[in-house]
This record gives structure tokens, sequence and C-alpha cells, in this order.
């Protein structure tokens, strides 16, 4: 088994290595006695570094490429929100403006009522103007009470 752990210390990181370096190691194992070369476990734990910081690099463009997605969808998530409350706040203007009128309906039928009332009254048809005046007061009322 130890056999096939030997290893070029100028298979690692050899970058990192200068010409007079990588051949004085050229072809020598991995490994003294029962333990592992020093020099192969720094240039080990080197090739692991740059890994691990090319790869955490990577990550970084990653979480950035997300990150910068989710913000696109929030935005138009906030641009839908506006143009909805836009549509909500027109639909209430509108709404608004149907009550309003009808509201005026409401007045001008009740001034109509009165109008009809004073006649009864000076035509002297007391029993009708009676239950005008009663319905009338019903009426305002309910409506007081509604709007």
């Amino acid at each position: 088994m130890k056999q096939d752990l030997y290893c070029m210390y100028n298979d690692i990181a050899p970058s990192k290595r200068s010409p007079n370096e990588l051949q004085e190691h050229k072809g020598q194992p991995c490994f003294k006695g029962n333990t592992v070369a020093p020099e192969y476990l720094t240039s080990l734990l080197s090739f692991f570094y740059e890994l691990g910081a090319q790869h955490s690099q990577e990550e970084q463009r990653i979480q950035l490429a997300d990150f910068r997605n989710e913000l696109i969808i929030a935005e138009d998530t906030i641009e839908e929100l506006r143009v909805s409350l836009d549509l909500s706040r027109q639909q209430r203007d509108s709404a608004q403006d149907c009550l309003d009128i009808a509201r005026l309906s409401i007045q001008q039928s009740l001034l109509m009522m009165e109008r009809l009332l004073l006649e009864l009254e000076a035509r002297q048809d007391l029993d009708e103007a009676y239950f005008f005046r009663r319905e009338l007061k019903k009426i305002s009322t309910h409506l007081s009470q509604r709007i």
C-alpha cells in the first residue's frame, strides 16, 4: 500500500517551486520511513488552500449572482405592487365617485319628497301629508345612520 502512495513532489503546486527545488525532489517518495515527508505535507496543504480559495471565490460569485437575481425579482415584485396600488387607488376613487353620485341621487329624491309634502300641505291634504312626513322622517333617519 505504501508503494501506491509514493508521489512526485513537483506534482503538487509546481508553480510555487523553483526549478532547483523541483529537480532536487523529483522522484522522491512522499514518505520517509513510516511518516509523511514534511515538504509533501506543506505542498499538499498549499495546494488544498489554493483550491479552497478558488472554490470560495467561485462560490462567492455564484452567491453574488443569486443575490442579484433575487434583487431583480424583488424589484419586479415592488413594481407589481406599485401598479396594483395604483389600480386600487383608481378603484377606490371610482367607488368614491359612485358613492358621491348615490348620495346626490338620494338628496335629490329627498328634496322631491319634501316638495311633494309641501304641495300636499298647500292643498290641505293633511292625511296624505302626515303619511309622507312620517315616511320622509323614517327614510332620513335610516339614511343618516347609513351614510
